[in-house]
């Protein structure tokens, strides 16, 4: 025999016991659920009156909606709380007619255990819809007990897709204030002016050899079997001198360029005085055309040229010949690409117009001899030792003598590279060296010292030791604040580099003067500068530009 409907939903029997409602109706429509293919639900919706007798006039309140009760498994579906300050859209929501549009989520009736849902995309449709819906309210979404208890239980959900909740999160990519301790210092860049000049420094203080000589003939040297020590310097000597042949070469070439540009505006003159019915550029024209017909060059060829050119002509004409002829291989592509007239290139040469003669004729005493390819030779100005002379403010140069006439006394003093020791007091022996230290022996790294390059292992001094040493790029100056000479520096030095030995002349017993002592009691020494020393000398007597600078000496 067959139960009742309403025997198996003992929840609807119990509803209409309590309200005492006819189960006729409910049992016909539970057999036609079972029987039909749609859903069927019972919808429970409550009013809340304030008398027991609804008056006519008086529109009944917008009901409640409780639940409602699947009839085909006699399941509990409860709709959502609504979120708070929705208003209208949340009532809206509760009033549709179609369940087809309503979230419903399935609590269990009794003990029974919660049904997997069939159609897992309505609840993300309606989230999405609702989302929509509620656009700009900056909220969370309160999210009901039973739908954190079904989320937990439903691994369906939980594993391939994600509930759509509005959420406030950080904005990680606003620019953060940059970190001052991590923040670079700002470094000013040299111009190409000042690269060119700072090239000019380091070519006069190179070892490179500019004059005539350079250019004759050598004998070849030919490789055949196993390079053997002698014939590998052999090979070596004979590179550097084709390499010196190559820069005198490039000296002379600039040298002629420059020349050729002078005499290429004087005949320009010449036209304009034979011809002085042509106007400027018919003249220009003319001297262009007899250039291109000596030269065998065209039009556009030889002004490109011509434009570079004019600078060597700049160059020599503010500087002198000997800042073209030791201007470094940039001096090329400085005067190619230059873009401004005005980049003060004519005023900083002639400010170091002086000082560029001085180191070239006393370091590189032949390079006049190539100016006797254009017949402008001349005999060097400056000789002797490049730090017996001073560049006096006026931009002249004098001898070191005349900035110490104001002494009683004779002024004598002379350059020296290495310490002199006076043999009378220490013979043989240089009192520096202590017996039981190595003297060839670098105190600070422990290898060993020499001016030998293959012998020297110390790389502490590279400027000192283990290569041929370069003169010293300090020349000596004459102050205006009254502390008489000082050095300057003209090229880039490290911070901490050493540039050149303490030098004089080591004896013992003077008294009364600046010294600097040195040794052990059982044997000591002093250094004396006051009648021969070096450049360091005129560092601590007086103010000093140890680092380079656009200085106007």
């Amino acid at each position: 025999m067959a139960a009742k409907p309403l025997e198996r939903y003992p929840l609807i029997s119990q509803l209409c016991n309590v309200f005492g409602t006819d189960s006729t109706l409910l049992e016909s429509a539970i057999a036609a659920a079972e029987q039909g293919e749609g859903g069927c639900f019972l919808r429970l919706e409550a009013h809340i009156c304030f008398s027991k007798v609804s008056e006519a006039n008086v529109d009944p309140p917008k009901p409640l909606l409780l639940g409602s009760i699947d009839l085909r498994n006699g399941q509990t579906l409860v709709t959502p709380e609504p979120s708070p300050g929705t208003g209208l859209e949340g009532q809206d929501l509760a009033h549709t007619d179609s369940h087809e549009e309503r979230p419903i989520t399935v609590l269990p009736c009794g003990n029974s255990k919660p049904a997997e849902s069939s159609h897992p995309t309505q609840t993300d449709e309606y989230e999405g819809r609702k989302r929509r819906k509620v656009v700009g309210g900056l909220r969370l979404r309160p999210r009901t007990s039973c739908s954190r208890e079904d989320d937990r239980d439903s691994s369906s959900y939980s594993s391939s897709q994600t509930e759509p909740v509005r959420q406030l999160r950080s904005e990680t990519r606003f620019p953060q204030r940059s970190d001052s301790k991590k923040a670079s210092r700002a470094t000013g860049e040299p111009s190409s002016v000042d690269k060119l000049i700072s090239g000019i420094w380091r070519q006069l203080h190179s070892n490179t050899e500019l004059n005539w000589s350079t250019l004759a003939t050598h004998a070849t040297v030919g490789v055949s079997g196993e390079v053997t020590a002698e014939l590998f310097k052999a090979v070596s000597n004979l590179c550097l001198r084709h390499s010196n042949k190559t820069q005198t070469a490039r000296a002379l070439e600039m040298i002629v360029q420059a020349y050729w540009t002078d005499c290429y505006e004087a005949r320009i003159k010449s036209i304009r005085l034979e011809r002085p019915t042509s106007s400027a550029s018919e003249t220009r024209i003319a001297a262009l055309k007899e250039a291109c017909s000596a030269l065998g060059w065209g039009d556009k060829e030889l002004r490109n040229k011509m434009a570079i050119w004019r600078g060597y002509k700049e160059i020599k004409d503010a500087g002198g010949w000997a800042s073209l002829v030791f201007a470094s291989s940039g001096v090329y592509r400085f005067c190619k690409y230059r873009t401004r007239i005005d980049d003060g290139l004519a005023l900083r040469l002639q400010q170091i117009r002086s000082a560029v003669e001085l180191a070239a004729d006393t370091l590189h005493p032949k390079w006049r001899e190539l100016l006797n390819v254009i017949g402008q030779g001349s005999v060097a100005l400056y000789n002797g030792h490049p730090h017996e002379w001073v560049i006096m403010p006026s931009r002249s140069v004098q001898h070191i003598t005349s900035t110490y006439r104001h002494l009683q006394a004779e002024f004598l003093f002379k350059f020296i590279d290495e310490s002199i020791i006076d043999r009378s007091l220490f013979g043989d022996i240089d009192p520096r060296y202590t017996p039981d230290i190595d003297q060839n022996t670098c105190q600070v790294c422990g290898q060993l010292q020499s001016d030998d390059t293959t012998l020297n292992r110390c790389a502490c001094f590279p400027a000192l030791f283990g290569a041929p040493r370069k003169p010293v790029p300090i020349q000596i100056f004459h102050t205006t604040n009254g502390k008489n000479n000082g050095v300057i520096a003209r090229c880039d030095h490290e911070r901490g580099a050493a540039i050149a030995e303490f030098v004089g002349f080591i004896t013992n017993g003077i008294e009364d003067l600046d010294v600097m002592a040195g040794g052990s009691k059982m044997q000591g020494y002093q250094i004396f500068q006051g009648q021969m020393a070096s450049f360091k000398n005129f560092i601590g007597a007086a103010e000093s530009i140890l680092s380079w600078s656009p200085a106007a000496y």
